[in-house]
Protein backbone atom coordinates (compact mmCIF):
# COMPACT_ATOMS: atom_id res chain seq x y z
CA UNK A 1 0.00 0.00 0.00
CA UNK A 2 2.61 2.63 1.16
CA UNK A 3 3.02 6.02 2.35
CA UNK A 4 1.45 8.78 1.02
CA UNK A 5 4.22 11.49 -0.79
CA UNK A 6 4.41 14.37 1.49
CA UNK A 7 2.78 17.90 0.72
CA UNK A 8 1.42 20.59 1.71
CA UNK A 9 -1.27 22.56 -0.03
CA UNK A 10 -0.32 26.19 -0.36
CA UNK A 11 -2.84 28.99 -0.56
CA UNK A 12 -2.63 32.44 -2.37
CA UNK A 13 -2.23 36.03 -0.15
CA UNK A 14 -0.18 39.28 0.30
CA UNK A 15 2.30 39.97 2.54
CA UNK A 16 2.82 43.04 4.64
CA UNK A 17 4.68 44.99 2.04
CA UNK A 18 1.63 43.51 -0.87
CA UNK A 19 3.52 40.97 -2.41
CA UNK A 20 2.53 37.81 -3.71
CA UNK A 21 2.99 34.93 -1.62
CA UNK A 22 1.91 31.01 -1.23
CA UNK A 23 1.66 30.68 2.30
CA UNK A 24 0.26 26.96 4.28
CA UNK A 25 -3.57 26.66 3.95
CA UNK A 26 -3.93 25.83 7.72
CA UNK A 27 -7.34 24.63 9.64
CA UNK A 28 -8.91 27.40 10.16
CA UNK A 29 -7.69 30.07 7.58
CA UNK A 30 -9.38 33.69 7.26
CA UNK A 31 -9.18 35.79 4.29
CA UNK A 32 -10.98 38.84 3.45
CA UNK A 33 -10.82 37.65 -0.58
CA UNK A 34 -13.07 35.83 -1.90
CA UNK A 35 -11.19 33.58 -4.22
CA UNK A 36 -8.65 31.70 -3.30
CA UNK A 37 -6.09 30.40 -5.26
CA UNK A 38 -4.58 27.09 -3.94
CA UNK A 39 -1.68 24.92 -5.08
CA UNK A 40 0.07 21.92 -4.03
CA UNK A 41 4.00 21.83 -2.70
CA UNK A 42 5.55 18.78 -3.04
CA UNK A 43 9.35 17.97 -3.63
CA UNK A 44 8.20 14.23 -4.72
CA UNK A 45 5.51 14.60 -7.10
CA UNK A 46 3.00 17.10 -9.44
CA UNK A 47 -0.38 16.61 -8.27
CA UNK A 48 -3.93 17.59 -9.14
CA UNK A 49 -6.52 18.53 -6.82
CA UNK A 50 -10.20 18.87 -6.53
CA UNK A 51 -12.22 20.61 -4.22
CA UNK A 52 -15.45 19.34 -2.42
CA UNK A 53 -18.08 21.50 -0.51
CA UNK A 54 -21.74 20.46 0.41
CA UNK A 55 -21.29 17.41 -0.66
CA UNK A 56 -20.94 18.65 -4.44
CA UNK A 57 -17.50 18.97 -6.90
CA UNK A 58 -16.84 22.52 -7.40
CA UNK A 59 -13.83 22.41 -9.27
CA UNK A 60 -10.66 20.94 -10.41
CA UNK A 61 -6.94 21.44 -10.92
CA UNK A 62 -6.72 22.77 -14.26
CA UNK A 63 -3.28 24.42 -14.41
CA UNK A 64 -0.21 22.99 -14.99
CA UNK A 65 1.43 23.95 -11.37
CA UNK A 66 -1.43 22.31 -10.12
CA UNK A 67 -3.32 25.13 -8.91
CA UNK A 68 -7.28 25.47 -8.38
CA UNK A 69 -8.92 28.70 -7.60
CA UNK A 70 -12.40 28.37 -5.62
CA UNK A 71 -14.63 31.36 -4.76
CA UNK A 72 -15.37 30.99 -1.34
CA UNK A 73 -18.77 31.90 0.11
CA UNK A 74 -18.96 34.76 2.64
CA UNK A 75 -19.01 33.19 6.73
CA UNK A 76 -17.79 29.89 7.56
CA UNK A 77 -16.54 27.01 4.71
CA UNK A 78 -15.47 23.64 5.14
CA UNK A 79 -13.77 22.46 2.19
CA UNK A 80 -12.68 18.53 1.38
CA UNK A 81 -9.60 18.43 -0.86
CA UNK A 82 -8.64 15.61 -2.90
CA UNK A 83 -5.59 15.27 -3.72
CA UNK A 84 -4.04 13.21 -6.37
CA UNK A 85 -0.31 12.15 -6.38
CA UNK A 86 -0.14 10.36 -9.59
CA UNK A 87 -2.28 8.38 -8.92
CA UNK A 88 -2.70 7.45 -5.07
CA UNK A 89 -5.16 9.57 -3.47
CA UNK A 90 -5.80 11.60 -0.15
CA UNK A 91 -8.57 13.67 0.84
CA UNK A 92 -7.79 16.50 3.51
CA UNK A 93 -10.19 18.68 5.16
CA UNK A 94 -10.15 22.30 6.32
CA UNK A 95 -12.11 24.82 7.42
CA UNK A 96 -12.20 28.79 6.01
CA UNK A 97 -13.76 31.84 6.92
CA UNK A 98 -14.29 34.50 4.42
CA UNK A 99 -15.38 38.23 5.42
CA UNK A 100 -14.74 41.05 4.15
CA UNK A 101 -14.04 43.19 7.18
CA UNK A 102 -11.47 40.03 8.53
CA UNK A 103 -8.75 40.71 9.46
CA UNK A 104 -6.01 38.48 8.09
Amino acid sequence: MGTFPAYELMVMTADAQGNTVYVPLVDGYKTTESKLKIKIASSSFQGRIKIYAEDQSLSAAGENDGTIEYSINDGDNTLVFLVDAQGKICTVEKRCTYGPDLIG
